[in-house]
């Protein structure tokens, strides 16, 4: 997939759809396709954060500790940001439930971003805000 590719994927994404495509190129420059194969774990409890990811394509959940399905996530998903946040561990499983291709962002560039994309980093704010307060 060539850039312009990611970053029309990239603007199917809840958290940039309202974005410009010239502010979402510096973005997708930045990620590193994963694929994980069926019934992999990408993350593990007290695992440290280092990287978010995108579903380009497949299915993943999110287990707790006890193996309970949280949430089940699709195409445009994304998860593993909010442990990049808070500067905590995981604190859950990250489960591919179909083979999967991801995009990964790590830590570094994510913030890379956020300070150079304000845009972006409002957009992250407003999404983990209604998180916690749900």
């Amino acid at each position: 997939m060539n850039l312009v590719q990611k970053a029309l994927f990239l603007k199917t994404v809840s958290l940039f759809e309202d974005l410009e495509l010239d502010l979402i190129l510096p973005i997708a420059d930045k990620l590193d396709p994963v694929v994980v194969k069926k019934a992999k774990l990408i993350y593990h409890p007290n695992e440290v954060a280092n990287r978010m990811y995108f579903i380009q394509s497949g299915k993943i959940e999110l287990l707790s500790d006890d193996k309970k399905v949280i949430i089940k996530l699709k195409t445009p998903s994304f998860f593993g940001y909010d442990a990049l946040f808070a500067d905590e561990r995981r604190q859950h499983f990250a489960l591919c439930k179909e083979t999967s291709t991801l995009f990964a962002l790590s830590k570094s560039h994510l913030y890379t971003l956020l300070t150079q994309l304000p845009k972006v980093a409002i957009s992250l704010l407003k999404i983990y805000a209604k998180e916690c307060l749900a």
